[in-house]
């Protein structure tokens, strides 16, 4: 893998991942005779909401993304943000229904990491251009891209 394609394998994986990890113990829940069928309801209804946008963001990452079309950084960041995002202020909003073990919490936040990483080195090119995303412009003093020739023209389609 080149570093072109970096930045868009670490935003499907991660948007993959997110999907895999809410899909089965979602079902867990639905098919769980002990909860109210209201709650499975809502259990199953949040599941195909969540893979619906988990699909869009891996195909964002594959498509618009990888052109560097503005929109769809914005849409992205928007998506790692509630989607995955959420899981934290569920946490924080029901600390008693939280998953048992560190390690949904330690995944949940590698996988943002990973995804928010793809992100910014996906832009990464974008800085030495006039249309740098607001909260990235930080990053241009400590860039090294207008030294010598930007060879990673990070989520281009080449």
């Amino acid at each position: 893998m080149n570093r072109n394609q970096l930045p868009t394998a670490l935003v499907v994986t991660s948007a993959a991942g997110h999907l895999i990890g809410n899909v089965i113990p979602g079902l867990e829940h639905v098919r769980d005779p002990d909860w109210p069928a209201h709650a499975r309801f809502h259990v199953l209804q949040a599941i195909c909401l969540l893979t619906g946008m988990d699909l869009i963001a891996i195909a964002l990452a594959l498509g618009p993304l990888r052109r560097r079309d503005r929109w769809a950084f914005w849409t992205e960041l928007t998506y790692v943000l509630f989607a995955q995002g959420g899981y934290f202020a569920s946490l924080a909003a029901l600390p008693k229904g939280r998953p048992r073990g560190a390690v949904f919490h330690v995944l949940y936040a590698c996988a943002t990491a990973i995804f928010l990483a793809g992100l910014l080195l996906g832009q990464r090119s974008r800085l030495c251009g006039a249309q740098a995303p607001v909260m990235l412009v930080m990053l241009k003093e400590s860039s090294d891209c207008g030294s010598r020739p930007n060879r990673s023209m990070a989520f281009t389609t080449r």
